[in-house]
């Protein structure tokens, strides 16, 4: 699709592991301490600021993305073409 995103981009005083600017789209991607109770509360901020910002966050776990890659592009893809906020 053309998309170019930037690795470990700074914005604010977050490091987002993958940002388009074009699009405004953010993709991270989490392990098992994001389901720890004080990183799930730390995430969900995040998130939050990252959407008044006007950044759409696509959230993807490690094992997706080394299990089922073809799936994972076709999920980018998908969410770019959405243009929602998720």
């Amino acid at each position: 699709m053309g998309a170019k995103f930037r690795r470990q981009h700074p914005m604010g005083r977050y490091i987002l592991d993958f940002y388009c600017q074009e699009h405004r789209i953010a993709i991270e991607l989490d392990g098992a301490i994001h389901e720890q109770p004080g990183q799930v509360a730390y995430d969900r901020i995040r998130r939050s600021e990252l959407k008044d910002a006007g950044v759409r966050l696509l959230v993807l776990t490690n094992d997706e993305v080394f299990t089922d890659p073809q799936r994972v592009i076709k999920r980018i893809c998908d969410f770019i073409t959405s243009g929602q906020f998720k």
